[in-house]
């Protein structure tokens, strides 16, 4: 399998899109995906419709598979949509034609009519009243205050460039970098049109017409359930529902229980990991007790289109908004016209009823105040002695839920009652917010302890399936088995499929940095911020951006990276005539060659160590002897320290290794006449002390020196050296010679 997928990033071969059934490989009630289409980016441009449609088995094991080149089911668009391009303001016109054709009554048109709107809401008034009972959370009389300033110019432009200026644009084709760089035209014009929305009342109907496009959830989406709906909405608009956003984020932190940890500053994704880790950990390994534990992860279907407004109004109201901020969100919800990009042609306007849009700056912090809906019915449950959480701890709290916009985790008790609660907060919750759990994504966790009835009991009322509770939770790994290599695979997947569409494009290296900087190792950085990747994964991606970076997926030559500074050495070498193959020239003599005669100039050291108990200090010696074995220089050196032999030994010849570079003697080989410190500096085990710095200090040392060796001399051998070493205890301060060989009772 591994030579398969080299194979297929050599050649950068990706799967061509299929329609139909996903598995094309069956046996009894065992389906696979075994039959693939994949091509390289080439043919996939000379053939840019291709499909590949899954037929019947027809009586075999395998589907049938059908290729069509050229797709004719889709008419192609003839008229296109304005769009505003970004690479239009590198004209050096474009401003001055701006500011020349600007005009401000643009602003104030009115060309979306509304009708048919809001002829029924679906939310239950009893169930909402229920909810509200349980939320006890009110702004104080200052945060009112606070809300009640009128809105502000400054505000609207803080709120505009916080809007990122790539998005796509809405229906009028204008989007956020737009306005951005044309500020110093707009920005009076733009600025008066909003704020006359948000503190005079007026309309925002031309400005709330929002075009829907299907953006798909999975690779080969072929249903309506695979895509997600993004709305792109007129910068005009995003700018209004930012400027309210801004100010209602401020006091959402004291109004929102703590079990929500989504679109708030001061609140983590990572609290929810950690906590939701520790307690499916718990929950696996609760093994005794009379009662066992039960974990729920929700799938809550389309939850943002559920959302009803009534209950939104209901709960800001309950919160003590101020009732001038209800009504601009009211009037963001109700103003709403939509329309659909289907092949490129937009379907007639829909006025909805319900529902908040993704791509909107105002809905995320209106889900958080639909989900407390959930968090109220559950304490309802809670209040009545139904419904009780888990503390998996003696002092630990007790955690019943976690929320994260629309992720769901409910921990309780694993009985019948436990389960009758949830069911009732759950039926409340959708009278109330419209919101409603799609069981078939849903899964279940019980701990070993729990009775198989109750099990049982859980399943066939909630209709759940017998599989594995979830693999991941907000992006990331949450069971692990032994090996732990198999849950973070998917690193190493998405890591592998970005590269493989990536390798046989024409990127510069500044092209390759940048994407393997700010895609490649963004990828990882999520889940490394909450768990140690194994090793193996890690090792895998970087070799992977290695075989990018370089070039070795395809078959052209590869580029070997020198710095400059080598680069500069290597072209100032004169070169002779041309076909001149390169050759290693001895630097030891004028003519290059490496001969006997230049390699008897070499010379060799000596290195011996001393210690004096007594007076807590050793002593360091180390000859230098010519080819011919004259000694012609040698060093002393004491040191008030009182060490091992061993560290003595390894001091004595670091310090010679450092003296014969500074001095620039070029050395064939040195001795020491410990066998014990060879056998160290030849080792690569690691070790934990003093004495594997200095080794490593030799090593790097003896560096300076690449045609030199570190040998072992008998101790009857160094005796020279040995006396250095003796004598070195008596000075007080380092002594050198060169040339002439001391009277060692002189220096004594």
């Amino acid at each position: 399998m591994l030579s398969f997928q080299n194979f297929v990033n050599k050649y950068s071969l990706i799967p061509v899109h299929f329609v139909g059934n996903k598995f094309t490989w069956k046996h009894s009630s065992t389906y696979e995906r075994l039959d693939w289409v994949i091509a390289n980016d080439k043919w996939l441009q000379q053939y840019p419709q291709a499909i590949l449609h899954h037929l019947r088995f027809y009586g075999s094991d395998h589907r049938v598979l059908k290729l069509v080149l050229v797709d004719d089911s889709m008419s192609r668009v003839k008229n296109k949509r304005f769009m505003f391009e970004n690479h239009w303001l590198t004209d050096p016109s474009f401003f001055n034609t701006v500011s020349n054709s600007w005009c401000g009554s643009v602003l104030n048109s009115n060309n979306c009519p509304l009708s048919n709107f809001l002829s029924k809401q679906g939310s239950s008034s009893n169930a909402t009243n229920l909810l509200l009972s349980a939320i006890s959370a009110k702004l104080s009389a200052q945060q009112f205050c606070f809300l009640d300033a009128p809105f502000t110019a400054d505000e609207v432009k803080t709120a505009l460039f916080q809007l990122s200026g790539d998005k796509a644009s809405g229906l009028d084709g204008m989007n956020d970098y737009f306005y951005q760089k044309n500020w110093n035209t707009l920005g009076e014009d733009l600025c008066m049109a909003i704020l006359d929305i948000l503190n005079n009342n007026a309309s925002m109907n031309s400005i709330n017409s929002t075009l829907i496009v299907l953006i798909p959830k999975k690779a080969n989406a072929s249903s309506l359930k695979d895509f997600r709906p993004i709305s792109l909405c007129r910068t005009l608009y995003k700018i209004v529902a930012k400027v309210i956003a801004n100010r209602i984020k401020v006091v959402m932190e004291d109004i929102i229980s703590l079990t929500q940890s989504a679109f708030l500053s001061d609140r983590l994704i990572f609290d929810n990991i950690f906590i939701a880790q520790e307690m499916v950990h718990a929950i696996n390994h609760r093994k005794l007790g009379k009662i066992g534990w039960v974990g729920l992860k929700l799938d809550m279907e389309k939850a943002f289109d559920r959302v009803e407004w009534n209950f939104l109004l209901a709960i800001l109201k309950h919160f003590n908004f101020l009732e001038r901020i209800i009504n601009l969100i009211h009037k963001c919800l109700s103003s709403v016209s939509i329309r659909f990009n289907i092949n490129g042609s937009f379907s007639r306007e829909i006025f909805p009823t319900r529902g908040i849009r993704q791509g909107d700056p105002l809905s995320p912090y209106l889900f958080l105040l639909c989900s407390e809906g959930l968090s109220a019915a559950l304490c309802n449950q809670q209040r009545i002695g139904n419904f009780h959480g888990i503390s998996i701890a003696r002092n630990a709290p007790v955690i019943s839920h976690l929320l994260f916009a629309d992720d769901t985790l409910l921990f309780a008790r694993a009985t019948q009652t436990s389960y009758n609660a949830i069911k009732a907060a759950l039926q409340m919750y959708n009278q109330a917010t419209g919101q409603q759990v799609n069981f078939s994504k849903s899964s279940i966790l019980f701990s070993p302890n729990t009775p198989s009835h109750v099990s049982d009991y859980f399943y066939s009322n909630l209709g759940l399936a017998h599989k594995p509770f979830m693999s991941k939770y907000l992006g990331v790994p949450q069971c692990f088995g032994r090996s732990k290599k198999s849950s973070f695979n998917f690193v190493l997947d998405r890591v592998s499929s970005h590269l493989n569409v990536w390798n046989n494009k024409f990127f510069s290296k500044a092209g390759k940095e940048v994407r393997l900087k700010a895609v490649i190792q963004a990828i990882p950085s999520y889940v490394m911020s909450c768990f140690k990747i194994p090793a193996s994964i890690r090792k895998k991606v970087e070799k992977l951006m290695a075989q990018f970076w370089w070039g070795s997926f395809g078959k052209n030559t590869k580029t070997h990276w020198k710095s400059c500074a080598t680069v500069a050495n290597i072209l100032q070498v004169p070169i002779g005539g041309i076909n001149k193959n390169d050759s290693l020239i001895w630097k030891g003599d004028p003519s290059g060659l490496l001969t006997v005669k230049s390699a008897y100039h070499l010379v060799n050291g000596k290195t011996d160590a001393a210690t004096d108990t007594k007076h807590s200090k050793i002593g360091l010696g180390a000859i230098i002897k010519d080819w011919t074995g004259r000694i012609i220089a040698g060093i002393l050196l004491p040191i008030p320290a009182l060490v091992s032999p061993l560290m003595a030994e390894a001091m004595a010849l670091k310090s010679a290794l450092d003296w014969c570079c500074s001095i620039r003697i070029p050395l064939a080989s040195i001795f020491t006449d410990s066998k014990q410190l060879i056998s160290k500096i030849n080792s690569s085990k690691k070790e934990l002390s003093a004495l594997p710095n200095i080794v490593e200090d030799i090593k790097s040392s003896s560096s300076y020196f690449p045609t030199s060796s570190i040998c072992f001399v008998p101790r009857d051998s160094n005796t020279y050296a040995h006396h250095m070493a003796q004598n070195a205890l008596g000075l007080e301060e380092e002594l050198v010679w060169k040339d002439f060989y001391p009277n060692l009772s002189v220096v004594t």
